[in-house]
């Protein structure tokens, strides 16, 4: 009993783990984009002045 439940929770586990790590790395690219467009910025602001 407990060794079935345990295999049905890491299948289960298995199944979310890609949702879960597409999910980290499109918020991890979104991170990268807002800071290389705020970096893009300052540099405009800079050559500006």
């Amino acid at each position: 009993m407990v060794k079935g439940e345990r295999l049905l929770i890491l299948k289960r586990c298995l199944k979310t783990m890609p949702t879960m790590l597409l999910m980290l790395l499109l918020v991890m690219i979104m991170v990268m984009v807002t800071i290389v467009m705020k970096i893009l910025q300052a540099l405009r602001n800079h050559m500006d002045l």
